[in-house]
């Protein structure tokens, strides 16, 4: 059972509607598009987290509140999404949209982006290793350079132009829209 996770930006007018239409209140940026065959559970509280849920059709765009009754664990129906809300310690951390595979529609993905060879070597290896390692304090260029031959100035050169791209933070650290790139 594979899964998939996408981090939206909440503009793309598949999710926009989603929103206007479940949660119409959330002014918030968080946006998750999870993508999986695996039941989901519709319990309103674990472990201090407080969840919201609405079903939505994703054909005439109908949704309702899950209610009490109807938490049990279960699989969404063909062409239906559920939507989530996840409170935690009083903060809302963001609505997360589920999905079975066969029903991911294009305008609820984010459009992907066209990477350089070097950008994406830059993005694979700053998402999988730590920035030092045993004293090496730029392992992530070492172990790139030592896996795949790039050189400093074209590993700096991709690190900015992604840096630009709002995929890398300026503490070089992977951003969310960057994550996106490695699925």
């Amino acid at each position: 059972m594979r899964e998939s996770v996408f981090y939206l930006t909440g503009k793309e007018p598949l999710v926009a509607e989603l929103v206007r239409r479940t949660f119409p209140r959330y002014k918030g940026r968080t946006f998750i598009l999870q993508i999986s065959d695996a039941p989901i559970d519709f319990h309103e509280t674990t472990e201090g987290v407080i969840r919201e849920f609405y079903v939505c059709d994703l054909v005439t765009l109908e949704s309702r509140r899950v209610k009490a009754e109807q938490r049990a664990p279960r699989k969404l129906p063909p062409n239906i999404v559920a939507v989530e809300k996840r409170i935690e310690r009083d903060v809302v951390k963001g609505l997360t949209i589920h999905v079975r595979p066969r029903d991911v529609r294009p305008e609820l993905k984010p459009t992907p982006v066209e990477l350089t060879a070097d950008e994406q070597i830059v993005l694979r290896y700053t998402a999988r290793y730590a920035a030092s390692h045993g004293g090496n304090v730029r392992y992530r260029q070492w172990k790139a350079k030592k896996d795949t031959g790039i050189t400093e100035d074209r590993w700096n050169a991709a690190r900015e132009t992604l840096k630009a791209r709002d995929m890398i933070g300026p503490n070089n650290m992977i951003k969310r829209f960057g994550l996106n790139q490695l699925t």
